[in-house]
């Protein structure tokens, strides 16, 4: 079953104007039943609804009892129309996809920011183009070079965690640094896209970015480079870089493992969090297969993991293309 972020809201609000001694499930006029009570479940794992719940798998019916502190401080960020449609731009805008955890994360900045979209994202592109400025600096005095603990930097000092976490997901996606994830911790490491990059101007940076520049395109011309593959020097949009691209077999191998998490996302016998971890999985794939040097092991540990989910989801034939492109992609690894 597939998650409506839409549907969510709505049971959230519903749930709230429900008497605490209701003691019935949420109905939805419109909505499927099995389907409501799918999304009341993600959100009582979310921590936002207490709730009894009745049965097992996907056919449990969940008593709600009203919403934690969590849920209340949610559903009053969302409630207005307006803002919950501002607040999921704003949250593909940061991560490309609906999430419970990404939306409460726009929440925030929406509202850090009064509700102005375009501030939001001048003030994300400066924490970006600010963190990069500090690794040089911070990496001279970090105990585990190249890799600084990004509680270090200045900007974290200042800015809450999630911010900076949020920002430097993108400085990876974009290939400008790479994170060590360790438990609740995170070691980040200036790549020499990342080092390239400070050598643009920051207006250029910011003209880039802006949304407002969409239509507009900046070329640049980078010699030399010590990667193979450029994706973005300034901002995240209309950027063309004079450079080699993806191969075509990583784009092909790339196509496989989104596909891949579809059909795991499409899936009702998979757990919201198993979904999840699909997906990141996934991402951290990528990451990994853009390397001058892919780690085989770090490879092989993601196949594993999708090859775990086989006995919910037939996957067989996704795995099987996979494993060839792998192959084909790192000869002597598999």
């Amino acid at each position: 079953m597939r998650r409506d972020m839409d549907l969510m809201r709505k049971a959230l609000l519903a749930i709230e104007e429900l008497p605490a001694t209701a003691n019935q499930p949420v109905i939805l006029e419109g909505h499927d039943p099995q389907e409501v009570q799918y999304h009341v479940g993600l959100l009582v794992e979310y921590g936002c609804v207490r709730a009894l719940k009745v049965g097992a798998s996907s056919y449990a019916l969940y008593y709600p009892g009203g919403l934690t502190a969590q849920g209340h401080e949610l559903a009053d960020s969302i409630r207005h129309d307006g803002v919950w449609e501002r607040v999921k731009e704003l949250s593909m805008r940061q991560t490309g996809s609906l999430t419970l955890e990404g939306i409460r994360r726009a929440t925030t900045v929406f509202i850090r920011s009064g509700g102005n979209l375009m501030a939001t994202a001048d003030l994300n592109t400066n924490i970006r183009r600010r963190i990069l400025e500090e690794l040089p600096e911070q990496s001279k005095r970090s105990g585990v070079k190249p890799f600084v603990n990004y509680r270090s930097l200045p900007a974290s000092m200042e800015l809450p965690a999630e911010t900076i976490l949020d920002q430097l997901a993108i400085l990876e996606s974009e290939r400008r640094v790479e994170l060590n994830r360790l438990d609740q911790e995170c070691a980040v490491k200036l790549t020499p896209l990342g080092l390239k990059s400070l050598e643009v101007t920051e207006e250029e940076w910011q003209r880039a970015a802006s949304p407002g520049t969409s239509n507009a395109t900046t070329h640049l011309n980078i010699r030399d480079s010590q990667i193979g593959s450029v994706a973005q020097v300034t901002g995240s949009q209309g950027v063309l870089i004079n450079q080699a691209g993806q191969p075509a077999d990583l784009r092909e191998v790339f196509a496989l493992i989104d596909s891949l998490v579809q059909t795991v996302k499409a899936s009702n016998r998979v757990e919201a969090d198993a979904k999840n971890d699909c997906e990141i999985e996934a991402e951290q794939l990528k990451g990994e297969l853009r390397k001058s040097k892919p780690n085989p092991g770090r490879v092989r540990q993601a196949l594993d993991s999708f090859k775990s989910l086989d006995g919910a989801v037939q996957l067989g034939v996704h795995l099987l293309e996979l494993g060839n492109k792998l192959h084909g992609l790192l000869p002597g690894v598999f």
